[in-house]
C-alpha cells in the first residue's frame, strides 16, 4: 500500500504545480542550476567590480554600519543588504555572495516566465524566451558574481510584472507592489527611475483624464524619486557621497553640449545590440507578416531601417564592445598585459567577426517589421478608443527600452553588460502573442540558437573561472609562500582593488606605466604573457574549453635598474638675465614662465608662481632614448587640488602624450603635495624626441617647487631576488 500512497501523494503535488503554473519555471530553473554547476564556479575570490560591493558587505557585518567605498557609482543599498543576509546565515565569503545572486537569478527566471506568460499564450515560445534569458552570456556569467546586474534586472522584471498585473486587474495592491519594487530597484541602481517613468504615459492612457487619475499615474515616479532623494540625504549625513556616485548632471551635460557626438557614437551600437538580443524570436512569423503587410508599412519599415543603418555603419567595425563577452570568450581579462593590449590574445579573425555582425544585421528587417506592425495596430486601437491591456503593456515595455537606450547613449560609459536590464523586455517585444502553431523551422531555429548560446555561456564561464583560479594561485604563491606584501604586486584590477589602498590614477592610463588600478609598486606583475623589463619566475597552467586561450598565468618580477642621469631644479637660482632657471647641480638651464616667489616654498627660499593663464614652469627636451629605459618625473605643488601637472609630449608614432595631475605620492603639513610619474620608454621609441614640463591648466594660480627628472636603465640579467626588493 505504501508505494500506491506515495504515488497518490506525488500525483497530488504534480497537479498542484500544474494548476499554479509552477512546473515550467521550476524545470527551467533546475536546468539552469545544473548548467551553472557544470561551469565549475568555485574559488573564493572577487570578479570584475564585485570586490567593491563585497567590501560594503564586510563593513556592514563588522561594524553594523552601511558604508560605500569610493569605487561604486550606484546606490547599492539593497544589493548589500541582500548579500549581508546570506552572509549572516552561511558566513562571509565570495562564494556566499555568489550564492545570493544565484538565488536572485532564479527569482528573475520565475518573474520573467510569468511576465512572458501574460504577454503570450504560446507556452512553447514563453519557455524558449525564459531559457534565452537564463543562458544569455551576461545573465549566466554575472549570476556567478556579486555584481549588481542580475539583482537589478530581476527587481526590474518584478516591478514590470506587477505594473502589467495592475493594467490587467486594476487592483491597487498590484500597483503598490510595483512601486515597492521600483523603490528597491533604485536602491540598487539609480536608473531604477526609468521604469516608473516609462509607465507614466501608459497609466494616463489607461483611464480617462481626471485629476485623481493624473496623480495616480505620477505616483510611482514621484515616490521612487522621493525614495532616492531620501536615501541620498541619509547617505550624505552618514558619509560623503563617493566621487563617482551616479548623478544626472553628467547625462544632462552630455545631452546639452555633446548631443550629436554621443548620438552618432552610440545610437548605431545600441540598435545593433537590440537586434542581436531579439534573435531568434524576431524571425518567428516573419514570412507571413511580410506577405500580409501593406506597401505603405513596408516602405515605413525600410525607411526607418535605412536611417538606422547609417548610425550602425558608423560603429560597425568596433563591435563588439567588450566587458563580459569579448572576441571569443566570457569575462573581462583585467590583467596589465591584456587590459592595455600589450598581449594580443588570439581570437576570431576580424573579417569573420564582421561577417557574423553582417548576419546579425539581417535580422533588422524582421525586428522592425514586427515593431512597426504592432505600433500601427495600436495606433488604430487608440483612434477607435478600444485599446487593450496587451497594447498598453507593449507601449510601456517599448517606452522602457527607448528610455533606457537614451540613458545608454548619453551616459559617460557603456559596457556590453549594461544591456542586460532591457534584454527580457526586448524579448517581450518580439515574443509571439497567439497560441497558433508555428512551422517546424520556426521552432527548430530558436532551439538551435538556444543550445549554441548555452554551450558558449557554460564553456566561456568555466574558462573565466579557470584562469581566475590560476591568477589567485599566483597571488597565493607571492603573498603566502614568498611573503610579498600586496603593495608590491600588480595582480590585476580585482586583486589590487581588494587588497591595496593606493588611489586610482586617472590622469595617466597607459601601458608604459603602472596600472591605474590602485597599484602602489609593480615590482611583481601577474600576466598572461611576458612583459618588457620583467622576467618570468613562475608559470601556473589552467585548462579551457574554448580555443584562443593562453593556458597559463605568469608571475613576473621587474628587472633591476640603474640611474643614467638625474637633473633637478629647486627654483633658487636664475641666470643674470633672469630668462632661465639654473638646475640644482648648476649644469643645466631651463626656460620658464611664471614668477619666482618667496611668498610660498616647499624648500629653500623660493618657488615659482604660475598664474591661471596656462603657464609652463619648466620644459626639458630629451633625446636619444635606448630600449629598456625608464623615466621618473616629480615636483611639488601648492595647493594640492590645483590643475597643475606633468606634461609629456613626443612625436612617437603610436602617441606618447600625457598630462599627469593626480598621481600624488606625498603630502606635507603646509598643504604641499608631490606629484610623481614613472614611465617606461617604448622599446622602439628610438630617435623620437620628448618634451617634459610642468604646466598649469587650472583656473587658479599655483606654486611649484623641487622639480626632478631621472633617466634609468633596466638590466636584462636575472630579476631582483626577493631579498633585494626588501622582502624577507
Amino acid at each position: 500500500m505504501q508505494p500506491l500512497f506515495a504515488w497518490h501523494k506525488m500525483n497530488k503535488i504534480l497537479k498542484y504545480f500544474l494548476a499554479k503554473d509552477l512546473l515550467a519555471p521550476l524545470g527551467i530553473s533546475l536546468c539552469w542550476l545544473i548548467a551553472l554547476a557544470a561551469a565549475a564556479p568555485y574559488g573564493n575570490f572577487p570578479l570584475n567590480d564585485d570586490w567593491a560591493y563585497t567590501k560594503s558587505v564586510e563593513y556592514l557585518l563588522d561594524h553594523n554600519k552601511f558604508f560605500i567605498n569610493n569605487w561604486p557609482g550606484m546606490s547599492l543599498f539593497f544589493h548589500v543588504l541582500w548579500g549581508t543576509l546570506f552572509c549572516k546565515v552561511f558566513g562571509f565569503s565570495f562564494l556566499t555572495l555568489r550564492l545570493s545572486i544565484v538565488v536572485m537569478g532564479v527569482i528573475g527566471l520565475f518573474s520573467a516566465y510569468y511576465l512572458f506568460s501574460i504577454l503570450s499564450k504560446n507556452k512553447f515560445y514563453v519557455t524558449i524566451a525564459v531559457l534565452l534569458l537564463a543562458f544569455n552570456p551576461f545573465y549566466f556569467s554575472l549570476s556567478l558574481t556579486f555584481m549588481t546586474d542580475v539583482s537589478f534586472t530581476t527587481i526590474t522584471i518584478l516591478a514590470a510584472l506587477f505594473f502589467i498585473q495592475y493594467l490587467k486587474s486594476e487592483k491597487t495592491t498590484s500597483l503598490w507592489i510595483a512601486i515597492f519594487f521600483c523603490i528597491i530597484s533604485i536602491l540598487i541602481r539609480q536608473i531604477g527611475l526609468l521604469l516608473p517613468l516609462a509607465f507614466v504615459p501608459v497609466l494616463l492612457l489607461k483611464n480617462r483624464f481626471t485629476l485623481k487619475n493624473f496623480m495616480l499615474s505620477l505616483l510611482p515616479l514621484v515616490l521612487t524619486i522621493a525614495a532616492l532623494n531620501i536615501y541620498i540625504y541619509w547617505l550624505q549625513k552618514n558619509q560623503s557621497l563617493p566621487p563617482d556616485f551616479g548623478k544626472t548632471s553628467a547625462i544632462i551635460h552630455n545631452l546639452t553640449y555633446n548631443f550629436f557626438s554621443y548620438l552618432i557614437d552610440r545610437l548605431g551600437l545600441i540598435v545593433f545590440y537590440i537586434i542581436a538580443m531579439a534573435i531568434p524570436l524576431s524571425l518567428v512569423g516573419f514570412p507571413g507578416l511580410w506577405r500580409s503587410s501593406s506597401r505603405r508599412l513596408k516602405i515605413l519599415t525600410l525607411t526607418a531601417i535605412a536611417f538606422l543603418l547609417f548610425f550602425i555603419h558608423y560603429k560597425f567595425y568596433s563591435i563588439p564592445i567588450e566587458n563580459i563577452v569579448y572576441n571569443f570568450g566570457i569575462g573581462p581579462k583585467l590583467l596589465k598585459d591584456t587590459y592595455f593590449g600589450i598581449t594580443k590574445l588570439p581570437g576570431l579573425p576580424k573579417d569573420l567577426i564582421n561577417f557574423i555582425n553582417l548576419i546579425i544585421l539581417l535580422f533588422i528587417l524582421p525586428f522592425f517589421l514586427k515593431l512597426t506592425t504592432r505600433l500601427v495596430n495600436i495606433q488604430s486601437s487608440l483612434s477607435a478608443r478600444s485599446i487593450k491591456m496587451a497594447d498598453l503593456a507593449y507601449i510601456a515595455i517599448l517606452l522602457f527600452v527607448i528610455i533606457y537606450s537614451i540613458f545608454l547613449i548619453f551616459n559617460n560609459s557603456i559596457f556590453d553588460r549594461y544591456f542586460l536590464p532591457i534584454y527580457p523586455f526586448i524579448i517581450a517585444l518580439v515574443i509571439p502573442r497567439e497560441k497558433t502553431e508555428a512551422s517546424i523551422p520556426m521552432k527548430v531555429f530558436p532551439v538551435i540558437f538556444l543550445i549554441t548560446m548555452a554551450l558558449f555561456s557554460i564553456a566561456g564561464t568555466s574558462d573565466y573561472f579557470s584562469w581566475n583560479r590560476a591568477r589567485w594561485k599566483a597571488v597565493d604563491y607571492l603573498m603566502n609562500e614568498k611573503k610579498v606584501p600586496p603593495s608590491m604586486i600588480d595582480g590585476g584590477f580585482e586583486f589590487n582593488g581588494w587588497y591595496t589602498k593606493a588611489k586610482i590614477r586617472r590622469s595617466l592610463i597607459s601601458e608604459y606605466t603602472k596600472s591605474w588600478w590602485f597599484v602602489e609598486d609593480d615590482q611583481y606583475v601577474i600576466a598572461f604573457d611576458e612583459l618588457n623589463s620583467y622576467q618570468k619566475i613562475k608559470s601556473i597552467p589552467y585548462s579551457s574549453f574554448l580555443p584562443f586561450n593562453k593556458k597559463s598565468i605568469l608571475v613576473l618580477s621587474r628587472n633591476p635598474c640603474s640611474e643614467i642621469t638625474t637633473i633637478g631644479c629647486n627654483a633658487e637660482s636664475l641666470t643674470k638675465d633672469e630668462k632661465y632657471l639654473i638646475s640644482s647641480d648648476s649644469l643645466h638651464y631651463f626656460p620658464y614662465s611664471g614668477t619666482v616667489s618667496t611668498q610660498r616654498k616647499h624648500s629653500g627660499r623660493s618657488s615659482v608662481l604660475l598664474t591661471a593663464s596656462a603657464q609652463t614652469w619648466i620644459k626639458v627636451k630629451l633625446k636619444n632614448f635606448e630600449p629598456g629605459e625608464k623615466m621618473v618625473v616629480s615636483f611639488w605643488k601648492y595647493p594640492g587640488k590645483s590643475g597643475t601637472g606633468i606634461v609629456i609630449r613626443s612625436n612617437f608614432k603610436d602617441g606618447f602624450n600625457y598630462f599627469i595631475t593626480d598621481d600624488i605620492v606625498a603630502r606635507n603639513s603646509s598643504g604641499w603635495v608631490k606629484v610623481k610619474a614613472e614611465i617606461n620608454i617604448p622599446s622602439d621609441f628610438g630617435a623620437s624626441d620628448m618634451d617634459v614640463g610642468i604646466f598649469n591648466s587650472g583656473s587658479s594660480e599655483c606654486w611649484v617647487d623641487d622639480f626632478e627628472l631621472s633617466r634609468l636603465k633596466y638590466h636584462k640579467n636575472s630579476p631582483q631576488s626577493l631579498k633585494e626588493t626588501g622582502v624577507e
